[in-house]
């Protein structure tokens, strides 16, 4: 490849490489299958017959040990690309901010695995957010000293940083190091939004809430797809109801569980 070559065709050109040197077996379809993309799209756009499309590149890099800033450098690589073949600028594309996306390890995660810290870090980004702990506190339901507490770890995690006496968020959201692995803190996070889902449920008024079920019988084989297809929701459903006026906090929880008492089936990590 030339130095003309955009960065993420360097990038997965790499990264297919240094799989296939690892593992004899390993082809361009199966690095096609890991990145959930198209063998004949990934074929093309290596051999540089085409440019990767913007949504698709973002549903590659969740398959990529990327740190934020390379995938930023990604996806900017991706539209120039565009630009380049003269392409019809993708909406994606345009000048607004992307969401910074901020990577945190377990051993950090435990320290703000309660509920609460995340709905402190989402709260900065509301349009009449109060950086005054006891009108967080009385929003959440939780005590003054908690809030107070929670906003120091934030700040150290880089979650949430404060100017002039204002805080705001340090990143628009966070990932686990590894999100294939489940640990007790995450487990535990889980649990309390559940518990929350519950409280609304008896709660709040149905005008203000969506609660749907739908019980299927299924092929166990395919729950890596349904993982990854609920994560693809997951993130649209995120830029949809963020793109308006940010009034509140809520939270989307999405279960999907055997119901059979000791399944047979294969076994996923949450």
């Amino acid at each position: 490849m030339n130095s003309q070559t955009p960065f993420y065709k360097v990038y997965l050109r790499r990264e297919l490489d240094r799989r296939c040197e690892s593992n004899a077996n390993y082809s361009m379809r199966s690095f096609a299958r890991a990145l959930r993309v198209d063998p004949a799209v990934l074929s093309r756009t290596l051999s540089d017959k085409r440019a990767l499309s913007y949504k698709v590149a973002k549903r590659v890099i969740n398959h990529l040990h990327l740190s934020p800033q390379e995938c930023s450098i990604f996806l900017e690589s991706v539209a120039e690309d565009h630009k380049q073949r003269g392409l019809k600028k993708n909406e994606a594309f345009s000048d607004r901010r992307r969401p910074e996306v901020g990577e945190i390890d377990a051993e950090l995660f435990v320290q703000i695995s309660d509920w609460y810290h995340h709905a402190i870090h989402r709260m900065t980004a509301l349009d009449q957010f109060r950086s005054d702990p006891e009108w967080i506190a009385d929003r959440l339901g939780i005590s003054v000293l908690e809030t107070r507490q929670a906003l120091q770890r934030l700040s150290r995690a880089g979650m949430i940083k404060e100017e002039n006496g204002q805080f705001r968020p340090g990143v628009d959201r966070i990932e686990t190091h590894n999100q294939a692995v489940s640990t007790p803190a995450l487990r535990k996070h889980q649990k309390q939004m559940f518990q929350k889902a519950i409280a609304a449920l008896d709660g709040d008024g149905n005008r203000l809430r969506s609660v749907t079920g739908l019980t299927m019988p299924i092929d166990p084989a395919k729950i890596p797809l349904a993982k990854q297809l609920i994560a693809d929701f997951s993130q649209h459903i995120c830029e949809v109801l963020g793109s308006g006026k940010k009034q509140s906090v809520y939270q989307l929880s999405i279960a999907l569980f055997p119901l059979e008492v000791g399944d047979s089936g294969p076994t996923h990590n949450s």
